[in-house]
């Protein structure tokens, strides 16, 4: 069936030769009832007809004006008079046009990666990955600076941001938190909290020094990480950390153990080692690495130390790996990859960089105020996801936003449940317990 074939169903909906003479163009999804369309001169009018107020779009354009222009970014050309006519049937937009040309010719001369927004029945479709947001650690840090603002009021210090989220760490500072990147900043005897990613003993020794009221949100499994680094320098072995230099996490695991410690963040990095081949040799990950990406470097650490020691189980957490995991095999369906999350979010970066990997082209954004409509050009199947420190507010808000401007399905497609969740710092918990 051609994209046009539409124009005799438009007819027999009502749309009388009265009101237009030549041939009837559809642009837009076909299907369901046509209510009889008003008379030519109520199109007149524009805005001030009813069926004009709504904010109708064609590709994302506010459809504001009944000339042709409407139509440039589909390459038609129409004239200058008043050709324009809109059809609604419940939630579905009919955009309808006059033209002088055939169905063949305006067919031809649209640009071929917009053609499909013209198909009959074309929708975009978003596939919603789940799991996807706020992990197990994001949620308890979260809910621990909340607590600590409500019993402790304003300011609260934080060192660091509390998670990698922009949104999350402006909301945050609009409640009284105050985020600080040096002990130095934070008045004595003041109440602090230490971040989701973890800090080192010399940081928690500063605190103690400058009489500070410290609460420790970092996640468990990071703690875990900082745990074995100890262990591992105690029992003499040289480590490497597999990360990424400059990350809150890696400052604070390095801290633990900085003479034993050695930072491998990339496969050509462990040519360049200087421990020799025979040396007591254990390796420890960031817990928000790329799975794929951390197990190229373990091989090839491998390689070169036949003797090289692992932690019992991995460092990399439980929510990242999964949300990989549902985006790697989401992907397989997906024109497009739109990942919420900050710019700061080790995790979030990964899973735009795995569905790019995917040859899927992605995206890494705050929310809506992010999003170009150049995007979805040509996409029909969007997957959206979420790090781990992005909240579920800035997933609705954009998908409202295509919403807006597409007709849209929505299906959430499950790759694995989750239900894990971590107790509150112990001093939070005793505050609530003497209550």
């Amino acid at each position: 069936m051609s994209p046009f074939s539409c124009v005799n169903r438009v007819s027999e909906g009502g749309l009388g030769r009265s009101n237009v003479s030549g041939p009837v163009v559809s642009l837009g999804r076909v299907g369901g009832d046509f209510p009889v369309v008003p008379s030519r001169d109520s199109w007149r009018s524009g805005p001030q007809n009813p069926l004009w107020r709504r904010r109708m779009r064609v590709l994302g354009k506010p459809l504001d004006s009944t000339n042709g222009e409407i139509f440039a970014n589909i390459g038609v050309s129409l004239s200058k008079t008043p050709q324009c006519c809109l059809v609604t049937s419940g939630a579905v937009n009919y955009h309808i046009a006059r033209t002088q040309r055939s169905s063949t010719e305006l067919l031809d001369s649209i640009d071929p990666r917009r053609q499909n927004y013209l198909r009959l029945g074309a929708i975009v479709k978003i596939l919603l990955a789940s799991p996807r947001g706020f992990c197990a650690g994001v949620n308890m840090a979260i809910e621990s600076l909340d607590l600590t603002l409500r019993e402790f009021g304003s300011p609260v210090y934080v060192y660091h941001e509390i998670v990698h989220n922009r949104y999350v760490v402006e909301s945050f500072k609009k409640k009284g938190a105050v985020f600080v990147d040096s002990l130095d900043e934070v008045p004595r005897d003041s109440v602090l909290m230490f971040s989701a990613h973890g800090v080192s003993p010399e940081t928690r020794e500063l605190a103690k020094s400058r009489n500070l009221n410290a609460i420790d949100a970092t996640c468990p499994l990071v703690t875990k990480v900082h745990l074995e680094a100890v262990k591992y320098a105690r029992e003499g072995y040289t480590i490497f950390l597999i990360g990424h230099e400059g990350h809150d996490e890696v400052i604070g695991t390095m801290g633990e153990a900085p003479e034993a410690m050695i930072l491998v963040e990339t496969v050509e990095d462990v040519a360049k080692l200087e421990v020799p081949n025979d040396a007591k040799v254990a390796y420890l990950t960031q817990t928000t690495l790329s799975v794929d990406d951390a197990n190229k470097i373990i091989a090839k650490l491998r390689e070169r130390y036949t003797n090289l020691v692992n932690p019992p189980k991995d460092d990399i957490c439980y929510a990242t790996q999964n949300r990989q995991e549902a985006v790697r095999v989401i992907c397989q369906n997906s024109d497009l990859c739109l990942v919420l999350g900050s710019q700061n979010s080790s995790n979030s970066q990964r899973l735009r960089q795995l569905a790019d990997e995917s040859g899927v082209p992605a995206y890494l954004i705050d929310g809506a105020a992010d999003m170009k409509e150049e995007w979805l050009e040509g996409v029909e199947t969007i997957l959206v996801t979420a790090g781990a420190s992005a909240p579920e507010t800035v997933v609705e808000e954009t998908i409202a936003w295509i919403k807006e401007r597409h007709e849209t399905e929505v299906e959430p497609v499950m790759i694995r449940e989750e239900n894990v969740s971590f107790p509150l710092p112990k001093k939070l918990r005793q505050l609530t317990k003497s209550k």
